[in-house]
């Protein structure tokens, strides 16, 4: 071999490696960006999803339908009184005073009334579409009917005196008294799954003209019941 070639050689050899070079810089380059663009865009998809249910959430408003007397709801730390068309999307407490009722209706046309000395709270739906919604409800104290539309798909949890009483269709009713931790559950229509907090297996399946009575979170025995012992309007 002449020095020309040797020449030609270490030329080729010099080109060969700076490829390689570059080969090897692009590939780890291309992985640098890769990483650091898909991470911004994964954040991105995460923000869309959170935007997405913030706007159903904002669309899923319950509106005060109607009432009679005096009723005060609170949304933060102040009680305020109540008026027709006020629209909650956040948790909120409501309450009424003596002889009074109120009744909030919520986009699946579903209805909840509260009577006389009542107060419950009314939790922010739970939402991952519009044809997948749940609203959580407490009852802290007194009388509240639960009525739901046709072809409803909304489910409508009550929570009293560590029980859940659960539902899609029909009417039910919750009477409590705070003070002796006891009180009654009947359904006018339809059927519906009334389970202690802290022991599933105990649920029972409450249908039509029948009732159970409970004192401290535990169950009696349900038993058939006449409606017209009942406010339903």
């Amino acid at each position: 071999m002449n020095n020309g070639d040797a020449k030609i050689d270490i030329k080729v050899l010099y080109i060969i490696l700076l490829l390689m070079f570059l080969s090897t810089t692009a590939i780890v380059g291309g992985g640098y960006f890769f990483v650091k663009f898909t991470k911004p865009q994964e954040k991105i998809v995460e923000e869309n999803k959170i935007k997405e249910q913030n706007q159903i959430k904002a669309s899923h408003l319950s509106v005060v339908s109607e009432y009679s007397g005096e009723v005060e709801y609170r949304s933060n730390d102040k009680w305020s009184s109540i008026s027709n068309k006020i629209r909650f999307n956040e948790k909120y407490n409501i309450r009424t005073s003596e002889n009074s009722t109120v009744t909030i209706r919520f986009p699946s046309d579903n209805k909840i009334k509260l009577y006389s000395l009542s107060e419950c709270l009314i939790n922010s739906p739970e939402l991952t579409n519009p044809n997948d919604e749940k609203q959580l409800i407490e009852l802290k104290k007194g009388e509240i009917t639960t009525t739901f539309a046709q072809n409803n798909k909304e489910i409508i949890q009550i929570q009293v005196s560590d029980l859940t009483i659960t539902g899609t269709s029909g009417v039910f009713k919750i009477i409590y008294d705070a003070e002796k931790k006891k009180g009654e559950i009947i359904v006018k229509k339809g059927a519906f799954d009334v389970q202690p907090t802290n022991s599933a297996s105990e649920t029972i399946q409450l249908t039509g003209f029948y009732k159970v009575t409970f004192e401290n979170g535990k169950l009696d025995s349900r038993c058939q019941t006449s409606l017209l012992n009942y406010e339903w309007n």
